[in-house]
């Protein structure tokens, strides 16, 4: 899905360019894939978990930014390493990366495409304003689906 920039942003591809499968997820959304990746790495099943980490409650933070005036209620968790995935992964029998500078995504992606033998848990760290497009807001039609902040795809569609 393109950015408000029009670029593929690179987290995004991962869909894409790992195999056999690959899911993302934000901070605290992904604490139940790391978990089952515990039967991926008991059955030899090397799927690729990528976190996208805000170091926050990520969708919550989001909706109140955009919906509620930035009015934030316990969606900050004070810290980039609580959960430290990396670590986490590595308890559940799991290969862990981590990738903290926008310089080091392509590095990292390759390196990950590598790794094969084993679960792999990806935590992309960023900025705890960052947001995951597209959405829908709560009480709207998916009609009405935001691909950026004030961003609507146009659909063509008979009337």
């Amino acid at each position: 899905s393109p950015s408000n920039t029009g670029r593929t942003p690179r987290a995004y591809r991962m869909s894409s360019l790992l195999v056999p499968a690959a899911t993302i997820g934000h901070t605290m959304a992904s604490l139940p894939t790391v978990k089952s990746t515990t039967t991926c790495a008991l059955n030899n099943i090397p799927i690729k978990v990528t976190i996208i980490n805000n170091s926050s409650l990520g969708m919550v933070r989001q909706w109140q930014t955009l919906f509620y005036e930035s009015r934030y209620s316990n969606t900050d968790l004070h810290s980039h390493r609580i959960p430290d995935f990396v670590k986490l992964a590595d308890a559940y029998g799991c290969h862990g990366l981590r990738c903290e500078s926008p310089d080091d995504v392509d590095a990292t992606i390759e390196k990950a495409m590598g790794m094969n033998d084993a679960p792999l848990v990806i935590d992309f760290v960023v900025n705890k304003d960052a947001m995951v497009w597209p959405m829908v807001a709560a009480g709207t039609s998916n009609d009405d689906i935001k691909v950026a902040r004030d961003l609507a795809p146009r659909w063509d569609r008979e009337e």
